[in-house]
């Protein structure tokens, strides 16, 4: 597909096991870049309840197969079962699920083309998945209402995200070129770092760790929620995907937490030590080795803020930093390394793209 200068397109989509995030706009300056978000379940539907029920909810429909569509947006979590959750399967990115959550946020961005795409995937899954992840990505895509077509794609790990738009919304890029850092990412289901020196990663001090992110911190929240209205009222909560959900909600943007119209207070349970908090960050002091040569600590992801006081007592004496709407750093600094393609290009310097 041949496009104009003029009409190149620059875009970034993190599908997380927690949330998909989308950037919606072209910008120099990271803090103008706008960016979208969505829970990543895809429940299948009929195309008949696609016809019945579309126009009462802010969802897409997606068609991956003949006949098999997957309603995605901000409202799809509201068509789940009330048994069913999440997908935390390390073969996420594999399955026809995970399209059906890139195309609803290329379907959000509300755009025909799309010629230079960076998405992210957990440093565990970058040497088995990146390229399969983006083949699949690659050509033309039929959304609900429009095909949209991608030219090129780059696969990165997603803390290196972080690093950008840190770099550039903070003004720290210097300094970061300058030393040897850690990217920290505590996202949906797995904790990621990347250990760098200047921009470069070092995947020998990198690693991940799987159910240490924010997916096992609300169920240990919940856990005491349960026991402690069970204690207050004698009953029993049926622990949903929706319900934690909400949860992740409150904790996130401080909003008061309710079960069934009653306030619950779960600031005590955050201000305790957490175990999956403390596991997580025991394997990556193990991989990550001597602390000696670490000049900064940068904590993005949308667990960063509940990881921030033991990422800080951690690393005692090491400037720690947290990165601004961390929930949306990577997707971000992934916007910023596509608009990086798309310039090259311009200027007639773009070869293919390779993973970071």
């Amino acid at each position: 597909m041949t496009t104009s200068k003029k009409s190149r397109v620059a875009r970034a989509i993190d599908i997380g096991y927690g949330n998909t995030k989308y950037s919606l706009n072209d910008s120099r300056d990271a803090k103008e870049i706008a960016c979208g978000m969505f829970p990543s379940v895809a429940p299948i539907t009929s195309k008949r309840e696609k016809e019945r029920f579309l126009a009462n909810k802010d969802t897409v429909m997606i068609e991956i197969k003949d006949g098999e569509w997957y309603e995605v947006g901000p409202d799809a979590i509201n068509a789940l079962a009330s048994n069913a959750s999440r997908n935390l399967d390390p073969e996420f990115p594999r399955q026809d699920a995970y399209l059906a959550l890139a195309r609803g946020a290329m379907d959000y961005m509300n755009i025909d083309h799309i010629d230079h795409l960076v998405v992210g995937l957990p440093v565990s899954s970058m040497e088995s998945m990146a390229a399969t992840v983006r083949t699949s990505l690659l050509g033309d895509h039929k959304l609900s209402k429009r095909t949209i077509h991608v030219g090129d794609v780059q696969v990165v790990a997603q803390p290196v995200g972080g690093l950008y738009d840190f770099g550039t919304r903070h003004k720290a890029m210097n300094a970061i070129r300058s030393g040897n850092n850690i990217l920290i990412d505590p996202g949906y289901f797995t904790l990621d770092w990347v250990f760098t020196t200047g921009t470069k990663p070092n995947w020998t001090r990198s690693g991940a760790a799987s159910n240490a992110g924010v997916a096992a911190i609300l169920r240990d929240v919940m856990a005491h929620v349960v026991a402690f209205i069970q204690s207050r009222e004698g009953r029993v909560v049926e622990v949903t995907e929706s319900l934690l959900d909400r949860l992740d909600m409150a904790i996130r943007c401080n909003l008061d937490f309710t079960v069934k119209g009653k306030p619950v207070d779960v600031a005590s349970y955050l201000e305790k030590p957490n175990q999956v908090v403390t596991d997580g960050l025991t394997k990556l002091r193990a991989s990550v080795g001597s602390l000696e040569d670490v000049d900064m600590v940068i904590l993005v992801g949308g667990a960063a803020h509940l990881y921030k006081a033991a990422v800080t007592k951690l690393f005692e004496g090491i400037d720690v930093r947290v990165a601004m709407e961390s929930h949306f750093a990577n997707v971000r600094g992934f916007q910023l390394m596509a608009q990086v393609e798309a310039m090259r290009a311009e200027a007639g310097s773009a070869g293919p793209m390779v993973k970071a």
